[in-house]
């Protein structure tokens, strides 16, 4: 569930998820449009807007069956799943032209396997303190064992478990470093 104080007009919403009704004065949100990427939650002045209930979970899994339905029109064999693990970003990687780098540029990986390079990817952006001026002011961390859940608070392990659980591949990885 995504609530909102009255804070006034708001244009965060990449996706017209977020609308503000003027006649109730309250932010609505069509949830076929909103993707839960918390760029609202972040993006909001007043820090007016939270965000409750389980909706992350069947948002994952969502996630996870979509993929599983678009992998099915590829040959298995003919493809390759990469992260490219650079201008990470408090929001995620794909806002880094508006936003400073959260960690220093980790490297790309790659495998046939999409689980194994997830699982990769969030287990070599795990540890360590965000770049100093990278979180949005204000903005403390919280408990949690990956970095993105002390910004976040949610555990961005449930994407592996929800692919895993979707038959897609497994977790299970080993690293080569290739140069």
């Amino acid at each position: 569930m995504i609530s909102a104080i009255t804070a006034g007009p708001c244009a965060a919403c990449a996706r017209n998820a977020a609308h503000w009704n003027k006649e109730n004065n309250r932010l609505e949100i069509f949830y076929h449009h909103c993707v839960y990427c918390r760029h609202c939650v972040l993006a909001c002045p007043k820090d007016a807007i939270k965000i409750t209930g389980g909706g992350f979970v069947p948002f994952q899994r969502g996630l996870a069956i979509a993929a599983q339905e678009v992998l099915k029109t590829f040959d298995p064999a003919r493809v390759l799943h990469l992260n490219f693990l650079t201008q990470i970003t408090v929001y995620c990687d794909c806002w880094g032209f508006s936003t400073p780098a959260l960690i220093p540029d980790v490297g790309i990986t790659a495998s046939q396997n999409i689980v194994a390079v997830d699982n990769a990817s969030l287990d070599l952006t795990r540890d360590g303190d965000p770049l100093p001026g990278s979180l949005p002011p204000g903005h403390k961390l919280v408990e949690g064992k990956h970095l993105l859940e002390r910004i976040h608070a949610k555990d961005p392990y449930i994407q592996i478990q929800q692919m895993e659980a979707q038959g897609l591949g497994t977790s299970n990885y080993k690293l080569r470093e290739i140069r």
